[in-house]
């Protein structure tokens, strides 16, 4: 299965779901998931911002050779889930593998912390420890494509 993650600039949000993602997997010695990342307006190349990579620090995530990545016809259709960080995002992807962490758990939008302080990045890190480790609930049970595509209607 490879899951992948939508922001805006694929610097803060979408790369700090992918690291923490792949570390509940491991954790929980859950394996054949793969775990990648993109933005629906990034440019290739751009670097982690400083804020993302200090907050995954700090919880002993090394985010290593880190470069952004926009979206593409080939990220998408290789993918199994699309989790985006936003309904806007969502409905940018257009794509029927597409859902919002607040579609899928019924929580908040996953708030940008670019350019804030590092209580901003804090909070955003912790949301997404939390939404992970529902969307790692559903991978563990099997449930994760299912789920989006009871969204979806289909």
């Amino acid at each position: 299965m490879k899951v992948l993650f939508v922001c805006t600039g694929n610097t803060c949000r979408s790369p700090m779901a992918q690291y923490i993602l792949a570390r509940i997997l491991k954790d929980r010695g859950i394996s054949g998931v793969r775990v990648a990342s993109c933005g629906t307006d990034a440019r290739e190349g751009d670097a982690l911002s400083a804020g993302a990579a200090a907050a995954m620090k700090r919880y002993g995530i090394l985010p290593r050779k880190f470069r952004s990545h926009p979206i593409t016809r080939s990220r998408v259709a290789g993918a199994d889930a699309i989790i985006c960080m936003t309904p806007a995002a969502a409905s940018a992807v257009k794509n029927k593998k597409a859902a919002d962490f607040s579609q899928l758990y019924g929580i908040p939008p996953i708030a940008d912390p670019f350019g804030g302080d590092d209580a901003e990045y804090e909070k955003t890190f912790r949301s997404l420890v939390d939404a992970c480790r529902l969307l790692a609930d559903d991978i563990e049970d099997g449930i994760l494509t299912q789920r989006i595509k009871d969204i979806n209607g289909q």
